[in-house]
C-alpha cells in the first residue's frame, strides 16, 4: 500500500508546510496539523487560501518525494536537453504536464508512472519556484 501524505501551500503567507493531520467539515478544509503538531491556522474560514497537495508515492532519482505541483527535470530521450514538466492529478491518475521540451512534442500530458522518478529530478514546485516555469517557457520561444 502506498503512503498517503500531504503538504499545504498557504497563499497568504506564501509558505509550504508538511501536514501530519488534516480535518474537513462538509467537504471543506477545516484545519491542518503541521509536523510540529501546531494547528495552521486555527480553523480556516476560507479554504481558498490554501492548496492541498498529495504525495504521489514516488521519489525522484535523488530519493526526494514527488508531490502534486512539483516541477520535474528529465533528460530527453534525444539527448538534446531536458524536458520540464509539472505533476498534476486529472481525476483518474497522476499526469506530467509538459512545460518545456527541446524537441517537438505531440502531447501536452504524459502518463506519470513508477519509472518517472528513475531519471527525473524535482527542481522545485509551482508555488515556491514559479520562476522555473517562466524560464522554461522563455526557452521554448
Amino acid at each position: 500500500m502506498r503512503e498517503i501524505k500531504f503538504r499545504i501551500w498557504c497563499k497568504q503567507n506564501e509558505s509550504m508546510q508538511r501536514v501530519s493531520k488534516i480535518g474537513f467539515d462538509e467537504g471543506k478544509l477545516w484545519y491542518v496539523l503541521d509536523e510540529d503538531h501546531e494547528t495552521q491556522p486555527p480553523y480556516f474560514e476560507d479554504d481558498d487560501d490554501w492548496v492541498l497537495m498529495q504525495y504521489t508515492g514516488l521519489k525522484d532519482k535523488n530519493g526526494k518525494e514527488i508531490y502534486e505541483g512539483d516541477i520535474l527535470k528529465t533528460p530527453s530521450v534525444s539527448g538534446k536537453g531536458d524536458i520540464i514538466t509539472t505533476i498534476e492529478w486529472n481525476e483518474f491518475s497522476w499526469k506530467e504536464k509538459l512545460i518545456y521540451s527541446p524537441i517537438h512534442q505531440f502531447y501536452e500530458y504524459f502518463d506519470f508512472s513508477d519509472e518517472t522518478g528513475e531519471d527525473s529530478e524535482v527542481i522545485g514546485n509551482i508555488y515556491e519556484n514559479p520562476e522555473l516555469l517562466e524560464e522554461s517557457q522563455n526557452e521554448s520561444k
